[in-house]
């Protein structure tokens, strides 16, 4: 090959090269331009979305079925978030040292700094046999799904010793005042969670179904 023709082919492989840089540099990164993929309401999250936005989510998870339609329509309704979403929410109380237990997070329902109405809690009558408590709080760190906890509440306003939840008062030591709202759920902690994680916190309300929230403790 004489000298002109390889300076000739060289020019060729350069421009043929560079044509390739410069496609793959203008081609879209599909990954990631594609629209974050919406949570699955039928299955919590085990990890906070960094688009987490805790009253979208239960109210699309309530439509499927975890919460009775009849109290759907009074979320869905006016002043519904306030009134009947958010009361449902957990968020963590700083509770009096005296009352908190080693190994449990204290958590409430309903945070009235933001607007919501506290949860009320009742115990079992002849009216409402049922009664009106969370009987079931798990909880795991998130991002691990191996970590989760349930904690099981079996009565209101004290739960029976065939159970490992318990409860306490938030601004008096009777969970019963101000008709249940001071009632403070103490949920087992997974093994290894520590001041500064994020939890998914996801709980049943006896009469009014299921809600998913995330805190950092």
């Amino acid at each position: 090959m004489d000298r002109r023709t390889f300076l000739k082919d060289s020019a060729v492989t350069v421009v043929g090269t560079a044509l390739l840089v410069d496609c793959a540099q203008k081609t879209p990164d599909t990954a990631a331009s594609a629209p974050a993929k919406a949570a699955d309401p039928n299955q919590p999250p085990i990890d906070r979305p960094a688009d987490w936005d805790p009253v979208a989510f239960n109210t699309a998870r309530g439509k499927s079925g975890f919460i009775p339609e009849k109290y759907m329509a009074d979320i869905l309704g006016p002043g519904g978030t306030e009134k009947h979403l958010g009361k449902h929410l957990p968020f963590v109380p700083k509770l009096d040292p005296s009352r908190a237990v080693a190994g449990t997070v204290a958590i409430m329902f309903g945070d009235t700094s933001k607007g919501y109405s506290a949860h009320p809690n009742a115990a079992k009558t002849a009216e409402k046999p049922d009664g009106h408590w969370y009987n079931w709080i798990r909880v795991a760190i998130a991002g691990r799904p191996e970590s989760e906890v349930e904690t099981l509440f079996d009565n209101w306003p004290m739960a029976s010793d065939k159970v490992n939840g318990k409860y306490t008062g938030f601004s008096d030591p009777d969970p019963s005042k101000e008709d249940g709202k001071n009632t403070v759920y103490l949920a087992q902690l997974p093994p290894g969670a520590k001041a500064g994680d994020t939890l998914r916190i996801w709980g049943h309300c006896l009469t009014h179904g299921e809600y998913v929230d995330f805190l950092t403790i």
